[in-house]
This record gives structure tokens, sequence and C-alpha cells, in this order.
């Protein structure tokens, strides 16, 4: 009975972390700028809410421990916020107090959480990729049945532009490779490794169509490191890896075909399409303001006083309609905007570093000029006549939005997080699940970072995933801490 009431208190921490992403989904189809106070005061009170609920677990799920955590990654993650503390209290912010954020509720989160044991803390962590896995699970049936793709336009999903949606299938990549990491090393049912790769098909899927070439790399770049230390320690131990990769491999395929013909016929068939205010038509060389999403389709089929006859027609009209969506789904599917052929666009004639980076070297130079000790208000400013919202690189971003020391102090907490999450699989992989998880997070979050802004845990599921694996990892390698 008790070991029931701990499994339940573990299953209701779902609730808030599927609020952090319910949030991360209002933010990512509204203007943060107009509500950035209400969603920063819903976020605290989500963690604060996943704060208490750590701490009010069973006492004997936790042990009394002497607050510790790894020097390294602390002086640097303290000096960082308070470095940023300082640039929010001499220079007003448009985003403010983002330091208190992460100084106050992840400190908090880590200090609750370093009192748990290697064993326990395993067990939040599985819930946690439980949380991104249902989320993921749950965003695809709404795309699948009310947000229906143009053929031509970058795919935005549940969001309002096509590269943060990308950015939310690099966590769902991270997070569903990390299972497959577990299938694998512990010579788990082949059918796991099926179901997963099932989903990563639908990932992909979601990926091809939105084609952004930020994500597509990064997914790439962990997967690759990912399949070198995977393949390493199989060859140890004499696991077929080759039959686990081949049959996830022809998973994804067909869930992939699968996945791309229901977005193709499904939601024009119910015809009922879910349009967000800021839907913006996205093409793979520009992107030009309109809404996104249309249906040409009748909705007489559907009126309740139509005739038996009529409805026999109906019926007709929409299995032809189907049969018609497939067979265009499949003509346009070479022609979609896909991240492989925007890769391969940029080595055209003409084509610059500018150019490929779609004026970000631009944006580079500009805010390099304007970086200084303090901070400025704004995120964006004007580049060559336009307005940009941002740096579109995170340590760039906070040494013009919070000085040059904060973001000297996040560069070197990158490092050395990543140094440290790549020593975590290597100590763990065979002993906990989700010992890939870090190191794939931590990995996914500095390369995207270098081309996006993703610093709001409020606004993106990759940084709250960053953040959260970075007090793992304080805590792990803590004084002290036996493996």
């Amino acid at each position: 009975m008790r070991r029931f009431k701990i499994n339940l208190l573990y299953l209701i921490l779902l609730l808030p972390i599927w609020g952090v992403m319910l949030l991360q989904l209002v933010v990512r189809v509204k203007a943060i700028k107009e509500n950035y106070a209400e969603y920063s005061i819903l976020f605290t009170l989500i963690m604060l809410a996943l704060i208490f609920m750590f701490y009010f677990i069973p006492y004997k799920c936790r042990a009394r421990r002497r607050l510790s955590f790894n020097y390294i990654l602390i002086t640097l993650w303290s000096a960082m916020c308070l470095l940023m503390l300082y640039s929010d209290i001499v220079v007003s912010k448009k985003y403010c107090y983002l330091s208190l954020t992460l100084l106050i509720l992840f400190t908090g989160l880590f200090a609750v959480l370093q009192q748990y044991g290697s064993k326990e803390r395993g067990k939040l962590f599985e819930i946690f990729l439980l949380a991104i896995e249902t989320g993921f699970i749950g965003a695809s049936l709404v795309c699948f049945l009310f947000r229906p793709y143009t053929s031509g336009i970058r795919y935005s999903g549940l969001s309002a532009n096509p590269n943060v949606y990308g950015i939310f299938l690099i966590t769902v990549w991270a997070c569903l490779l990390t299972k497959l990491d577990y299938c694998i090393g512990r010579s788990k049912d082949i059918k796991k490794c099926i179901i997963i790769g099932a989903e990563l098909g639908t990932a992909t899927m979601f990926l091809y169509l939105t084609a952004a070439r930020t994500s597509f790399l990064t997914i790439a770049f962990i997967s690759i490191v990912w399949f070198i230390f995977r393949a390493v320690y199989t060859r140890r131990k004499n696991n077929p890896l080759l039959k686990y990769i081949l049959s996830t491999a022809a998973a994804v395929a067909a869930s992939f075909a699968v996945s791309y013909l229901l977005l193709a016929t499904v939601p024009n068939l119910i015809n009922k399409p879910i349009v967000f205010e800021r839907d913006r038509l996205f093409t793979a060389e520009y992107s030009t303001p309109g809404v996104c999403y249309a249906s040409s389709q009748d909705d007489t089929a559907n009126t309740p006083d139509a005739s038996a006859s009529d409805k026999d027609t109906a019926d007709r009209d929409v299995i032809k309609d189907i049969e018609k969506d497939v067979e265009q789904a499949v003509k346009d599917v070479a022609d979609e905007p896909s991240p492989i052929s925007r890769l391969l666009s940029v080595f055209g004639e003409g084509a610059t570093l500018d150019i490929i980076l779609n004026g970000r070297i631009s944006i580079y130079k500009e805010y390099l000029k304007h970086i200084d000790f303090k901070g400025h208000e704004k995120y964006g400013r004007k580049v060559n006549g336009t307005y940009v919202v941002n740096a579109h690189n995170n340590a760039l971003q906070i040494a013009y939005s919070y000085g040059l020391g904060a973001s000297i102090a996040y560069i070197l907490l990158c490092i050395f997080t990543l140094i440290y999450s790549l020593h975590y699989y290597i100590r763990y992989h065979d002993k906990r699940k989700t010992a890939a998880f870090p190191m794939l997070i931590v990995i996914s979050f500095i390369i995207s970072s270098l081309t996006e802004c993703i610093l709001l845990p409020m606004q993106s599921l990759l940084a709250f995933c960053f953040f959260v694996c970075l007090g793992e990892l304080m805590i792990t390698y803590a004084p002290g801490r036996k493996a």
C-alpha cells in the first residue's frame, strides 16, 4: 500500500510538468512581450508547486543531507545569476528579473532534489520523460486533427513559428532517444524499440515539414554522438545493436509515411482548423505575414437535415476527397521545403555565409557593437533598418542584455556542464534508465543556442530541460556523493 501511494505521488508530479509545457504552448502561440508579467507569475506558481510536491513526497523517499553542490557548477551558476541580477537592477528590462527566476526558483528546485538519493532522482527523471512523451503525443493528436499543413509552406505545428516548433521537437527526440538507449542497453524486447521508433517517425515527419535547419542539424548531431557511444558499449557486451537499429529504422520509416498521410487527410476531413492569431506563412526562402491555414472543403455533409441520398453522395465525395488528398500528398512530398532541401539550397550560386544563416552574421555584428557591462532594456534592436526580436545566439544575447561578465559566466557554465554530462553518461549508461538524457539535452541546448535565442524557461522546453539537467549534474558531482 505504501509503495502504491509513493508511485501515485510520483505520477502526480506529471501535473506541474504538464503545466509548464502548457504554459510554453501558450507563450509559443501568443506574443510574450505583451504578457510577460502574467507568464512569469504563472511560471513562478507552477515552479513553486513543483518544489513543494518534491518536498512533501514521503520522508523515506528522501534523506537528510547537508546542502552540497558541485563547486565549479554552482559557482558559475551563481556568478551568472548574480551578474544578471545586477544588470536587472541598474538597467530596467523589458523581460525583467529573469535572474530571480533562475536564482531563486531553479536553485530552490536543486536544493530540494539534492535531498533525494540517486535511485529516487532517477525515478523522478523517468516521470519527467514520461511527461514530455505524453505531451508530444497529445500535441501530435491535435495537429493530426486540427492543424493541416499547406503544400510549399513550412509547418508550424502547435506554434506560430516552424523554428520554434523545431526546437520543441529536439527535446522530444532527446527524450525518445534516451528511452531507446535504455532498451538497447538492457536488451529489452524489440517490440519496445519498434514503439519508440513509431514515435520517432512521427517526430521526424513534423521536423521534415517544419524545414527547421537548426533543429535538423542538432538532432542529426546528437543522434550520431549517441550512436557512437552506444556502439562502443554494446560491442563490449556483444549486444545485437544492428538488430535493434534496423527494427527501429523500419518503424521510423513506416510511421513517417503513415503520419504524413494522416496529416494530409484527417484535418481536411474534419474541416475544423485551429488558427492562431500570430500564424504566418513561412516559405523556404522568405516569410510573409498571413493566416497559415484555410480549408476549401464544403461542410454540407455534416448538416443534420440532409436526405439519405444526399448523405450517400456526401460520403462518396468524402472518400474521393481523401483519395485526392493522399494522391496530392504523395505528389507534393518531394516539393516540401524540407530541412535537407533548405540545407542544400545554401550551396547555390552567390550564397554567402550571411545568406546561409538568414542574415544572422549582420545581426551578430550589430549586437557586438553595443555590448557593455551593464546590459540593455530590450532583447531586440534594429539591424539594417529592420527590427529583430533577439540576437539569435544565447551567449551574445546575454552579453547584450545582461553584460559581458554574465555572458562569460554563461559560456564557462555551458562548457563545464557539457563535460560533466558526457562523464555522466559514461558513468551511468548501464545503471540508470535516463543516463543519456542530460548529455543529449546539454549538447542540443548548446548547438541550438548558437543560432537561436532560447533563454526563457517559460518559453522553451529545451531551456527548461537544460536547467533541470544542470541541477542533476550539480548534485551528482557534489563532494561526497556516492555513485
